[in-house]
């Protein structure tokens, strides 16, 4: 089992999978002792002397190794896809000295960082929008905001009219409680739920 696990170093390569994704590799950056190995990859190391194991993998990503492994695919279905080993070991690489492959990655991992860090903010930016649509939406539940008098627009509940295969047009009735003395009211809604419109309000 030791011998399956996944160790540093260790650059893996998907031998089955669809023609886009067969052959992508990926390098371990840490041992994963209860990670094995699965039976649909191949595992192979550098040497490196001759080869850095980050540049390698960006290699056999490139567009031209990419060609390469689609164009020596096998398989009936187009969803599972094969390559045998010799597909890897037969690659036209480009290699360079190795203190040429690490600058070449210094100056892509360079070059990324802006557009590695625009990306990380805007995943931060939807994250927030989604925490704060959530507790929006519990706020307006529980009353904490006042939405009493807020109007959809009609061209907005047209455009909800015509997607929504099933409308709702019965009556809702919506609990909410008064701000200045703490006691409960009820809100009558006979719109559908596109555009609620308040016909009774009692207290």
């Amino acid at each position: 089992m030791v011998s399956l696990s996944i160790k540093t170093g260790d650059i893996l390569v998907s031998r089955a999978n669809t023609r886009e994704l067969l052959g992508l590799a990926a390098l371990a950056t840490k041992d994963s002792p209860l990670t094995m190995l699965c039976d649909k990859l191949f595992r192979f190391r550098t040497n490196n002397s001759l080869a850095y194991p980050d540049y390698l993998v960006r290699t056999i990503r490139c567009p031209s190794s990419r060609a390469q492994i689609e164009s020596s695919t096998n398989g009936a279905s187009s969803s599972m896809q094969n390559i045998g080993q010799g597909v890897i070991w037969n690659l036209w690489i480009s290699l360079p000295p190795v203190s040429e492959q690490k600058r070449i990655l210094s100056h892509i991992q360079e070059t990324n960082k802006n557009i590695d860090q625009a990306i990380t903010r805007t995943q931060r930016e939807i994250e927030l929008m989604r925490e704060y649509r959530t507790r929006l939406i519990s706020d307006v539940v529980t009353g904490k905001v006042d939405v009493h008098g807020v109007e959809v627009p009609k061209k907005n509940c047209r455009n909800w009219m015509k997607r929504s295969t099933k409308p709702t047009a019965r009556p809702m009735t919506i609990w909410k409680r008064r701000r200045s003395d703490g006691s409960q009211a009820s809100e009558n809604l006979s719109h559908c739920a596109c555009g609620p419109v308040a016909v009774d309000y009692r207290g």
